[in-house]
């Protein structure tokens, strides 16, 4: 289909993703507000499975993962303690500002590092697919997690 002046297209900016096994990987961060309080409750590292990969889906082959088991790993070795934290703190911000927009208790965003060990944005979910995320998180995670899912069930407004 050949670009028109009419249409509209939205272009993201190519990410020289950082790399585990020197396949590429992004990362998500599920977010619940149960409360006032936005908690992070569940993440993964979701790693494509051949090193040309363009995406990281795990729809698409890719594997989730511990995070903080890749974080120690990747092929990059940035400081995974400095890492996680900005991650966290990042993800508070941007629930924060979408949460003040739309009414939503809880959140995925898919963040990435590139080689360089920046940190981005690559989007957020209102309905995050958490089954896989699940797998490999630990038990006190899940557990938080499931906690706050049959919380926020349970109230069906704002």
């Amino acid at each position: 289909m050949p670009l028109l002046a009419e249409e509209k297209y939205f272009l993201q900016q190519g990410i020289d993703l950082a790399t585990y096994r020197n396949c590429p990987f992004d990362i998500r961060m599920v977010l619940q507000k149960p409360n006032k309080v936005w908690r992070l409750t569940l993440t993964s590292a979701k790693v494509a499975q051949k090193e040309d990969a363009v995406v990281t889906n795990v729809a698409r082959g890719a594997k989730d993962y511990p995070l903080q088991d890749i974080l120690q790993k990747y092929d990059q070795r940035r400081n995974p303690l400095v890492t996680i934290r900005e991650l966290v703190d990042l993800s508070h911000q941007i629930a924060s500002v979408l949460g003040s927009a739309f009414p939503m208790k809880i959140i995925g965003l898919d963040m990435a590092l590139d080689k360089k060990g920046k940190i981005w944005f690559l989007e957020g979910n209102n309905q995050p697919q958490c089954a896989r995320c699940k797998l490999v998180n630990d038990k006190l995670a899940r557990e938080k997690y499931e906690e706050a899912r049959r919380w926020l069930q349970g109230k069906k407004g704002p």
